[in-house]
């Protein structure tokens, strides 16, 4: 991986499985992942959908799931110097951003969850996940991935000004959902 060269983008848009044959070492690949989950969790929110998709297969990872992770790495390669910046304004501002496929796992029809917390204008907490629930409509994955999101909105702000980090009068909270507010 040292020689290779980097990408812009962790994962194409669409990317699927496909019928790759199986891996042959699979203790590998969950370590590759381990290690991207933990780079994901510390400092990494642009690797969390990628790495969430990669890490579906460690029962049985294909070819094409090796493949994802070398893509990952190769992202990784360019994006090196990379870092999460925060920013002094006059407002200490949180917000929260949602969104949702609809039915993205071709497994089992779920749809993927995607969040991010600002805290000063930098990333505090991240998640994509698979929502427990199918989805009927993009809406309604909208809906669920929006209530994840202001669950989570609302232990940062009890967080913050908990611990003083964030005043009754300087929080403004705002969260973007662009397919729901479109469709309502």
């Amino acid at each position: 991986m040292a020689d290779s060269n980097p990408i812009s983008l962790p994962i194409e848009a669409g990317w699927t499985p496909g019928d790759s044959p199986a891996a042959a070492d699979s203790n590998a690949y969950r370590e590759m992942i381990g290690s991207l989950t933990y780079l994901t969790a510390a400092t990494r929110p642009d690797l969390a959908y990628a790495v969430n998709v990669a890490s579906r297969a460690q029962e049985a990872p294909t070819e094409a799931h090796v493949k994802l992770v070398k893509r990952i790495l190769r992202y990784l390669k360019g994006t090196i110097n990379d870092g999460i910046q925060f920013k002094r304004t006059l407002y200490t501002t949180i917000g929260a951003y949602s969104d949702a496929d609809h039915a993205g796992d071709k497994l089992t029809r779920r749809s993927t969850s995607g969040m991010l917390m600002k805290y000063c204008e930098g990333p505090v907490m991240w998640r994509s996940k698979l929502q427990r629930c199918v989805a009927l409509s993009s809406m309604e994955a909208e809906y669920v991935a929006a209530s994840e999101a202001s669950k989570s909105l609302v232990w940062l702000d009890r967080l913050l000004k908990e611990i003083g980090a964030a005043d009754e009068s300087q929080v403004q909270y705002y969260i973007l959902i662009t397919r729901v507010l479109l469709n309502i």
